[in-house]
């Protein structure tokens, strides 16, 4: 899934973000590349926009709490690969993205 992200920084008064998209995403983390060589050991906020299933619906934003794990140059990408681990998700952020992978799994397999 090659959805869209920002990452924003907490640690500052500006809260700086920086755009990207997964390249793989589960409800325990992501991939995500980036243009931008970015890493902290503070905690950050993912903004993920999760597209709708259907035509008519609309893009679904959800608001994730989540940790920086690495970050490395893909040469297959082209740009920076990083790795993110989630730790709590706003409102029903979770239930909805675990119910949304499953959905799409089972779309591809059908």
């Amino acid at each position: 899934m090659h959805w869209k992200v920002a990452i924003v920084f907490n640690e500052s008064d500006e809260r700086p973000s920086f755009h990207g998209e997964t390249a793989e995403i589960s409800v325990e983390g992501a991939s995500i590349l980036t243009d931008h060589n970015i890493f902290t050991h503070n905690p950050v906020t993912l903004l993920l926009a999760i597209p709708p299933m259907h035509p008519g619906q609309r893009q679904k934003v959800i608001e994730i709490d989540a940790r920086i794990m690495y970050t490395v140059h893909s040469s297959q990408h082209g740009r920076f690969r990083i790795g993110i681990h989630f730790h709590a998700f706003k409102d029903e952020g979770k239930a909805f993205l675990d119910r949304n992978l499953k959905q799409r799994a089972m779309a591809l397999h059908t």
